[in-house]
């Protein structure tokens, strides 16, 4: 591709190491506009990419501040990547979907549609994330588990395994949703005091027992 169809280009001159990987600024060659209103212009310079292989040069998606993407993670269609967010791994972040703060992405981790993941959120291993999920504070979401519709996952919550959390459903406190465990429609799933690590040994012995016992 020629730089007269380029969205952006790699500043050479502005590179950091990062976890061991040369990262470059990205600078834009022509003016865009994404959702939400805002303006790229000739000249913007914007996050940190290991290569043009991280951002796409096609669609509208940028990554802004110093946020990062690297090793193969893909951003593209109309997403955002603000602030010092992290997206790495084979991870991918497309549609209308939004990581900012010092959030995290990574593993084969997706985070698609109108999606936002902030604050010091982390999603990663296979976990999929879509519609208008919201997924903010310190929560985790890990493994192959699967968060869509208008859900919320916030606080110190953590979905894993093979769980789904979808509808208008909501996750927070110290929750842990694991297992195949599904939660749906208007449920406000919460757990306090806080989950300590004796109680979630605990309560992991718990669900292998029952798991033993169905089989």
């Amino acid at each position: 591709m020629s730089n007269e169809t380029k969205k952006y280009e790699l500043v050479k001159s502005e590179s950091i190491v990062h976890n061991g990987r040369t990262l470059y600024r990205i600078r834009a060659l022509r003016e865009f506009t994404i959702s939400r209103g805002v303006a790229i212009k000739v000249g913007d310079i914007g996050g940190f990419v290991e290569s043009e292989n991280n951002l796409s040069q096609e669609d509208i998606c940028w990554i802004f501040d110093d946020a990062k993407v690297y090793e193969n993670a893909k951003i593209c269609g109309d997403a955002k990547i603000c602030c010092d967010a992290k997206v790495f791994g084979n991870a991918k972040v497309w549609g209308d979907a939004f990581v900012l703060d010092d959030a995290e992405v990574w593993g084969n981790a997706k985070i698609c549609d109108k999606a936002e993941v902030y604050d010091e959120a982390e999603v990663c291993g296979d976990a999929y994330i879509g519609g208008e999920v919201q997924i903010y504070g310190n929560a985790k979401i890990c493994d192959k588990a699967r968060i869509f519709g208008k859900a919320a996952i916030f606080e110190n919550a953590e979905i894993s395994d093979y769980s789904q959390v979808y509808e208008n459903a909501i996750v927070s406190d110290t929750a842990w949703v694991f297992g195949n465990a599904k939660i749906m429609g208007m449920r406000r799933f919460a757990k306090k005091p806080k989950f300590t690590v004796m109680r979630k040994l605990k309560a992991m012995l718990v669900f292998a027992v029952l798991h033993l016992f169905v089989m």
